[in-house]
């Protein structure tokens, strides 16, 4: 639980004994939640919004945007967002992106000591243009 905590350690041995108490020496943050909100599309790339849904700022969020389907370039990029208040948000993006066809767009998100969250979105690639994104 969140908060901060005071800490004692005592060593014995049966006939001694000795305590030593640090106060207020842990302080425990409540976990941060990160999420990911719009998935859109405009010619040349795709945008995701990642998103701070927690109580504390983040930081080191890595992300990645992969797309599964008859894409030519721009099939895969992450990076690293280096913080994100809270309550803010993020928009990362992969372009250029060329290809036809039916694709699927896997956005990922994590921060250390965290669990990765995700989001997928079906679409219509024509060349440039990310076409019916659902």
């Amino acid at each position: 639980e969140a908060g901060v905590y005071t800490v004692s350690l005592t060593v014995s041995d049966n006939h001694v004994s000795d305590t030593e108490t640090k106060e207020e020496y842990i302080t425990v943050v409540p976990p941060s939640v990160i999420g990911i909100g719009n998935v859109s599309s405009n010619f040349l790339q795709i945008n995701a919004e990642i998103l701070n849904k927690g109580d504390i700022a983040v930081s080191s969020v890595n992300w990645s945007i992969t797309i599964d389907g008859p894409v030519f370039l721009g099939k895969t990029k992450e990076g690293v967002i280096a913080s994100i208040p809270i309550g803010g948000s993020e928009i990362v993006t992969d372009r250029p992106v060329f290809g036809l066809g039916n694709i699927i767009i896997t956005i990922k998100a994590s921060i250390p000591g965290g669990s990765t969250v995700s989001k997928t979105a079906r679409g219509f690639l024509f060349f440039f243009v990310v076409l019916k994104l659902r």
